[in-house]
């Protein structure tokens, strides 16, 4: 049975976030507020105390690590981090991520989890396989949308790279930052690959030695010349029996101009009202959610009279 959570608010948000076991301070003053719908990075050296912050957002510490003190103030959604660990809106990933799962095929965790398995967006993974067969990008795309069907608003992932094929990683990473912008869930990243999380995250949180134990960058300006803002991925629509786009992919980087051509007929339009949501075409369709889309017309002179007769019907109505 699905039970629905009253959201508070959608950030996550620390405020004097400090932990120690047996005195010793491991984090110190932290202070951070991470809207809803990014990617955070978490780096830091080793035993500067990534898991330990993680361990902190999922709940897990004070709760389950009750020797760990924690003063200050840590808010996810408005609950605490336990209050929303039991409410269903955090999933956390281990470093083994086989580890995630219950069932040992995909079918058999949907079936544990009382998942209707068509719900999961995953593509072409074989269901019955079993999960240690399956590849890291399946593996990863499976967890991510059993965690959106369960409900979950934050995913914590602990050291994601280290069980994945180096071949993998980028594709891996893309997934992830599309995955939380598209659903708007907040993804958490502790991994040891600084140049990595500072091209995929939003935000990267930098900690060190005790004094001055976290640093807190907004990515948002720096990775927005690589962002894909705008993706169509095998995308299809007919109308009347009549095929007018198949499989057609596409895209598109923030700052390029993308130039579409064909003979008439071929569905130049057609696409561009897929894109920009006029259309509702087969397939995959990502747009980020701080663009927004103008159309020019053929003949752009009607701009003119259309804004005028919509201006003309909001004063009648």
């Amino acid at each position: 049975m699905n039970l629905e959570v009253l959201i508070l608010n959608n950030e996550v948000v620390a405020n004097n976030l400090s932990i120690e076991i047996n005195e010793k301070r491991i984090l110190n003053n932290i202070s951070f507020r991470i809207p809803s719908g990014y990617v955070v990075g978490v780096v830091g050296s080793t035993g500067s105390g990534k898991s330990t912050l993680l361990k902190a957002v999922t709940g897990l510490i004070p709760y389950l690590y009750k020797r760990f003190k924690v003063y200050g103030d840590l808010k996810i959604y408005g609950y605490s981090p336990i209050d929303a660990l039991s409410n269903g809106l955090i999933a956390y990933v281990p470093q083994d991520p086989y580890s995630f799962f219950i069932g040992s095929t995909a079918r058999e965790e949907a079936s544990i989890l009382d998942i209707d398995i068509s719900s999961l967006d995953i593509g072409n993974i074989d269901v019955d396989r079993d999960l240690y067969k399956l590849s890291d990008g399946q593996l990863y795309r499976l967890l991510l949308y059993i965690a959106i069907v369960k409900g979950s608003k934050i995913i914590v992932l602990d050291e994601p790279t280290s069980h994945i094929d180096w071949w993998s990683i980028e594709d891996i990473f893309k997934l992830i930052k599309s995955f939380a912008y598209e659903n708007n869930v907040t993804v958490f990243i502790a991994d040891h690959r600084i140049e990595l999380l500072k091209r995929f995250s939003d935000y990267m949180i930098y900690l060190d030695d005790v004094e001055d134990s976290c640093v807190v960058d907004e990515m948002l300006d720096a990775n927005r010349e690589d962002e894909e803002i705008a993706v169509l991925k095998n995308i299809k629509f007919s109308f009347n029996d009549n095929e007018i786009l198949k499989n057609v992919s596409i895209a598109i980087r923030r700052g390029e101009s993308i130039a579409i051509v064909g003979k008439n007929g071929s569905g130049k339009t057609t696409l561009l009202k897929i894109l920009i949501g006029v259309l509702k075409g087969r397939g995959y369709r990502y747009v980020s959610k701080d663009v927004r889309f103008f159309m020019v017309p053929t003949k752009p002179r009607l701009l003119g009279f259309l804004e005028e007769q919509f201006i003309a019907s909001l004063r009648d109505f």
